[in-house]
């Protein structure tokens, strides 16, 4: 399927075709016709094949105010069902959430039941299940307004200078991204202390203030976090990778520096760092300093043995780091452990950032991914020769 740019009438009368829809509906509420067609999943061998004939038996005097939401995977509403399991409403929006087709044929009795007083349900729960707001036709996401009409926030993103991108909708992104509430997305939270050389890994995406914590290595690691049987978290789950280092050189697991013959085994100063997605290697990841010059990976304010400001820090594996975060792999391999820290990275929530290193700050629109936020802490205690 292919359509010209702003070809909307192509678009609707492919919609109307297909989903066999009548736009008439948006405008004439009361025009009745028949529902559009719902092919149900033919239910396997151990399944439920009691629906529901299509038209009954049904006793109307049982019809109560109960609707079901069936949502698609954005958690939008495509079709709402009665008590008797009939579709009552069903949407078809634009993939920002603008709806283009909407219909209505919900019907109760209201109290006492039976009784010919009836009522329709007016659902206002629509695009990401959030609620619309009758008066401004917005959605309503917790921190902040968004007008599906054209397609952003109406309010500034308080986390801006994070994210630097004041009004935009899950990066541009609606097919595969949700905004919870309006705010950032929770991403990766690391934590590396240069004094034990270790890496404590907390996916936001799967943590609940006040549970209790579990600190867990790369074999006990529990993607989508440790759940009961009915699917509630019931632990903060915190992965730890051991003998990581930053600054110097490893032989058989003992780490030393020679700033004399490789200056740039400095390790990599205190603070907080961007996790950002890096093209020059597989498997490596940028780690930018959350400076007063973002994204541009430079460190402001520190200075390398030349008395240039220092810049190119990464998290990746190896045994030599000039200033990366490196999760030392001279005594074996550690390919276990950073596949478990790959899985979680590749499914946790992400943002988009602009690239501005070099001539990129030149070039609009170019980004790449923000994965979450590293903490270095903790005194070097790695000597130099």
């Amino acid at each position: 399927m292919f359509f010209e740019p702003n070809n909307s009438c192509a678009v609707l009368n492919y919609v109307k075709t297909h989903f066999q829809c009548n736009t008439r509906d948006l405008v004439d509420p009361g025009y009745t016709r028949n529902f559009p067609v719902l092919t149900l999943p033919i239910p396997g061998d151990d399944g439920n094949n009691d629906l529901p004939d299509e038209d009954g038996p049904y006793n109307e005097n049982d019809r109560k105010p109960i609707w079901w939401y069936h949502s698609d995977h954005l958690g939008s509403s495509t079709y709402l069902t009665d008590n008797f399991g009939r579709p009552s409403h069903y949407y078809e929006t634009l993939p920002f959430g603008e709806m283009i087709v909407e219909h209505n044929q919900s019907s109760y009795y209201k109290d006492p039941y039976p009784t010919t007083n009836t009522g329709t349900y007016d659902n206002k729960f629509k695009f990401n299940g959030k609620e619309l707001d009758d008066a401004t036709q917005m959605y309503y996401y917790g921190a902040r307004y968004y007008d599906p009409r054209i397609s952003i926030f109406v309010s500034v993103d308080q986390m801006v200078e994070s994210t630097m991108t004041p009004y935009q909708y899950v990066n541009n992104n609606p097919i595969m991204f949700t905004d919870p509430d309006g705010r950032a997305p929770e991403h990766v939270f690391i934590i590396f202390n240069k004094s034990t050389g270790r890496l404590i890994v907390t996916d936001l995406d799967h943590f609940k203030k006040g549970l209790p914590a579990k600190v867990v290595s790369a074999k006990d690691y529990v993607y989508g976090g440790i759940r009961d049987a009915n699917g509630k978290l019931t632990h903060n789950q915190m992965l730890v990778i051991e003998n990581v280092f930053s600054g110097g050189s490893s032989t058989d697991g003992i780490i030393t520096r020679d700033l004399e013959s490789d200056p740039k085994q400095l390790p990599i100063p205190n603070g907080r760092y961007d996790l950002l997605e890096y093209e020059g290697r597989d498997n490596w990841y940028k780690v930018d300093p959350i400076d007063s010059s973002r994204y541009d990976d430079h460190h402001q304010g520190e200075l390398n043995s030349g008395g240039e400001t220092r810049s190119g820090y990464r998290l990746h594996i190896g045994g030599l780091s000039h200033g990366c975060i490196t999760c030392d792999n001279s005594q074996g391999s550690r390919d276990d452990e950073w596949n478990v820290l790959e899985t979680i990275l590749n499914n946790t929530s992400k943002t988009s950032v602009p690239k501005r290193e070099g001539n990129q700050k030149y070039v609009p629109f170019t980004s790449r991914l923000k994965y979450g936020t590293i903490k270095v802490r903790g005194e070097d205690n790695i000597k130099s020769e």
